[in-house]
């Protein structure tokens, strides 16, 4: 059943947009310049088929999806037609960032094929998964030949086993190893057995410890449960001792009631003596008191202002006189007339006296010289000592006309007018102060008296003489009547801080069914305040022994458990125990099976790889071995050497040699595409003539798709004479419709 890739529609893939391939059987070659998009259209056929290889790389040459998502950012998408013998396939595959979109339907009928839906189609189609696609069917120069493939040593393994390349003998023997190794490993104490025995042993232990802890627990449970009793028969003695105090409360409540009917029967007395007894005066309340004892107080005042207006009349009696006594005497302007006249009185004395003294002295001295002159100047001397005696009387009659002995005393008497002016302005002073204060006590008289007689009026009594009587007799009735209050109003107090804000009828309420009480509130008080403290201790204690109750059977576990555990443990390791011979027997089997098989595969693929090289090489090479790990050894006729001593282009001879006969023994000669991307850059003409002609041969029964760059491939064909289909561009027509 050949498979050939029959067209291929690229809506937009890298810089490809809108492009269609067409082929058929046999060989095409796709000659086309650089960057025109062979590459491209190669790995479009392999995302179509497989997806986008190396995603999670971050380089984009090694990330598919990087490389070739289109650069105008629309979505990866193109469709392939793969034809597998009767059948023709249409596979749509769309990616749009992480979403990728795939859709395989008959292409003769357009109906979805059941067995593709969640298939890859490569590995559905091939069955290749892509890393094998990519090391057989897709041969590019960037994939450097090596003489070591692990990937198809490993599919080598399959065949030697099975056609089949899902079953895979080598990850069968790894898994039966790996299963084995899980049970029991190599390494000291690894895998399940180990465990489970180890596993074992606790629980051996742990059921010793639990029948231990178990027996604990049951006296630990116990201990609990005696505690709780005791808690209980707490909580009813307390229920009681409540009730007793409940009612030691309501007894109190009908004691306080009777106090409070007691205090309402004063308050009710109070205000009917009280009533009595203001009826007698117009009471003003609680200001009589204070407002007689004003008015008392103001009489009191009156009294001393009238004693002291007296005082200031006599006062202003005896001024008058001082003042009359005062008045005859000499005044300022006399006094200072007086003195004037005195001066000059004392300076013509003194002058006199002077000249007198100077015309003796002079008349003395003269006389002796001129008696004329001496007797001329005595004259002149006794008529000035005459003027000094005129001065001296006129002296003594000015101080006799002001009333004085001599001048002596009339000077005393200038001396004294100033201190005599002094007192008479004093005096007029006081008289005037004393006056204003005289008319200021009148008019508080006056004042005080219309106060007190108004403040009698008000109580309706009658207005007498004597204030002082009739204000006593007020204080004492006022003061009467304020007693009588005040012990109203403290009866009130008294009976409203009994009853404290509280409604009379919730205390009459409260102490509905009171009972004498059997002892007294301090003793009920203090086996209340006991059981409490007993009641918290034991609760402390059951609390702490529940904690450790569930902690122990939270910690405890159950030994019925533990032994059903313990035969189960026992029976997998029996059963572990067993699977481990039989996985050991399988794996041994399994490699003896495939190194027998291999061995016989191998040579197999040497043959028939090996004259496909003879035939490349043009007959210079005339063997190509392949061991079983894929390795290559060629041989020209002499010693054969590693396929690593080759040159470039001679080993890629051998590497497209080896993967057609790979091809061949996978597909047992069934024809399959191979797609060539310049593989062929290192062969010179000759042997590139030589691989045209061997690749004619084989496209007798496999499709072949060369993509290069240059015409050397369309020449070396041409040489060889094998045919082949040419195209140098894309079709530009728009796709196929469905």
């Amino acid at each position: 059943m050949s498979i050939i890739i029959r067209r291929a529609e690229i809506v937009s893939f890298g810089k490809l947009k809108n492009r269609v391939f067409e082929c058929g059987e046999g060989i095409h070659i796709f000659e086309a310049p650089n960057e025109s998009g062979k590459s491209t259209l190669a790995a479009f056929l392999k995302y179509v088929l497989y997806g986008f290889a190396g995603v999670r790389n971050q380089t984009i040459a090694e990330n598919e999806k990087k490389l070739y998502t289109p650069w105008d950012g629309a979505p990866a998408e193109g469709t392939v037609w793969v034809k597998k013998g009767n059948t023709e396939y249409r596979i749509t595959r769309k990616s749009s960032g992480a979403k990728d979109t795939l859709t395989v339907t008959d292409a003769a009928t357009g109906k979805p094929v059941p067995e593709m839906q969640d298939a890859i189609p490569g590995v559905a189609i091939f069955g290749i998964s892509e890393e094998v696609f990519a090391r057989t069917l897709f041969f590019r120069q960037t994939d450097l030949p090596q003489s070591r493939d692990a990937v198809l040593a490993d599919q080598l393994q399959n065949i030697a086993v099975s056609p089949e390349e899902q079953i895979n003998s080598k990850k069968a023997a790894d898994r039966l190893a790996k299963a084995k190794n899980e049970l029991r490993a190599r390494a000291m104490g690894g895998g399940i057995l180990p465990k489970l025995e180890k596993e074992e042993a606790d629980l051996r232990e742990r059921l010793e410890r639990a029948n231990a802890a178990a027996e604990e627990l049951s006296l630990l449970r116990l201990d609990v449960r005696r505690q709780r009793e005791m808690i209980a028969k707490n909580k009813i003695r307390s229920a009681e001792v409540a009730e007793e105090m409940d009612n030691l409360d309501r007894w109190d409540a009908k004691t306080e009631l009777e106090r409070l009917r007691s205090l309402d029967a004063r308050v009710a007395e109070a205000e009917k003596e009280y009533a009595s007894s203001a009826e007698l005066i117009a009471s003003r309340g609680e200001e009589d008191s204070a407002f007689l004892t004003g008015l008392l107080r103001r009489n009191g005042e009156l009294e001393r202002i009238r004693v002291s207006r007296a005082e200031k009349e006599s006062e202003l009696e005896k001024l008058d006189k001082d003042w009359e006594a005062l008045s005859g005497g000499m005044s300022q302007q006399d006094a200072d007339r007086l003195s004037k006249k005195l001066k000059e009185l004392k300076i013509g004395q003194i002058s006199f006296g002077a000249l007198a003294a100077v015309f003796l002295a002079i008349s003395i001295a003269l006389f002796s010289v001129s008696k004329t002159a001496g007797i001329v100047l005595a004259a002149a001397s006794l008529l000035a000592l005459a003027a000094l005696g005129v001065c001296f009387l006129l002296s003594r009659k000015t101080a006799k006309d002001a009333g004085a002995q001599g001048t002596k005393e009339l000077r005393q008497m200038i001396l004294a007018v100033p201190e005599t002016e002094r007192q008479r302005a004093e005096l007029l002073s006081r008289k005037n102060a004393l006056f204003e204060q005289l008319v200021s006590d009148r008019q508080s008289e006056s004042a005080v008296s219309e106060e007190i007689e108004a403040g009698i009026r008000s109580y309706r009594v009658e207005l007498g003489t004597d204030f002082s009587a009739q204000l006593q007799l007020l204080i004492d009735e006022c003061q009467k009547i304020a007693k009588l209050d005040t012990r109203r109003k403290e009866a009130h107090g008294a009976y409203d801080a009994a009853l404290g804000g509280r409604e009379i009828s919730a205390i009459a309420e409260k102490a509905e069914g009171a009972k004498e009480p059997e002892r007294t509130r301090e003793l009920a008080d203090r086996e209340r305040r006991y059981l409490n403290q007993q009641r918290e201790l034991l609760s402390e204690q059951e609390k702490d022994k529940s904690v450790r109750l569930s902690a122990m059977e939270a910690k405890a576990e159950d030994p019925a458990l533990l032994t059903g555990k313990l035969d189960a443990v026992t029976e997998l390791i029996a059963d572990g125990k067993k699977k481990y011979e039989a996985y050991d027997a399988a794996r041994k089997g399994i490699e003896e099976a495939s190194d027998l098989m291999k061995a016989r595969i191998a040579p197999q693929i040497g043959e028939r790889a090996g004259l496909y090289f003879r035939a490349s090489t043009g007959g210079a090479y005339k063997s190509l071995e392949v061991n079983t790990e894929m390795e290559l050894t060629a041989g020209d006729g002499g010693p054969s050497r590693e396929a690593d001593y080759l040159s470039a282009g001679t080993k890629d001879l051998a590497a497209l040699s080896k993967r057609l006969a790979l091809v061949d023994i996978l597909y047992d000669g069934e024809g399959v595409p191979i797609l060539m991307d310049d593989a062929f850059g290192r062969l010179d003409d000759s042997r590139l003539t030589a691989t045209a002609l061997m690749l004619g041969k084989a496209a007798n029964h496999h499709q072949i798709l060369i993509l290069t760059c240059c015409d050397r491939e369309r020449k070396a064909f041409d040489r060889a004479g094998v045919d082949y289909e040419l195209r140098q561009s894309f079709d530009d027509a728009p796709a196929e419709q469905a």
